[in-house]
């Protein structure tokens, strides 16, 4: 997240109302990630009710005016849900989850660790989602396992580069805004 802020921030001679750009865009990013969750399981009106019950509630839209991480994390970790309830809703159809949605899913975990560490446990909900699916009896044991495995092991090799060092020795995740 230093990260982002700093690309607001530094070409603009760290301009306050351009730090405040990643908290709209975050702001925008979870209303389409609440709406895409809702619609996986409800029509479009209460899909609408609860976007705007979600996005324009005053300590949200107050936290998304601020630097800070809240607004941030709560829309990946809400779009990374989306993707993976719209996965388990194709795979409980009788439809191949999409590989290229699956990826997304677990760069967006990786994103979402790397604002906030809490963001490692978004994988558990995928792992947990084909396990249920298995014991329904929708979909076999041996899918599930792999499904599971192959998410599981995407996403933690992803979260395992964020813990890379650079040349020098630096870990990457020490990085903060005055580093760059």
């Amino acid at each position: 997240y230093p990260i982002i802020l700093a690309a607001a921030g530094a070409p603009t001679d760290w301009s306050v109302f351009a730090m405040k750009a990643p908290g709209g865009l975050a702001l925008l990013l979870l209303a389409f990630a609440t709406w895409s969750l809702c619609r996986t399981y409800v029509g479009r009106g209460i899909a609408a009710i609860a976007t705007l019950a979600v996005t324009l509630q005053p300590a949200v839209v107050l936290d998304a005016n601020y630097f800070g991480s809240d607004v941030p994390f709560t829309a990946v970790s809400a779009l990374v849900l989306a993707i993976i309830f719209r996965q388990l809703a194709r795979i409980e159809a009788g439809h191949p989850p999409g590989a290229g949605l699956l990826l997304a899913a677990a760069v967006l975990s990786t994103v979402a660790f790397s604002i906030r560490s809490n963001g490692a446990v978004l994988p558990c909900t995928y792992l947990f989602g084909v396990g249920l699916l298995a014991l329904r009896g929708r979909l076999p044991w041996a899918t599930a396992i792999r499904h599971g495995v192959a998410f599981g092991a995407a996403t933690g090799a992803l979260i395992g580069l964020y813990f890379a060092v650079l040349p020098d020795g630096t870990p990457v995740v020490l990085l903060e805004v005055d580093d760059l």
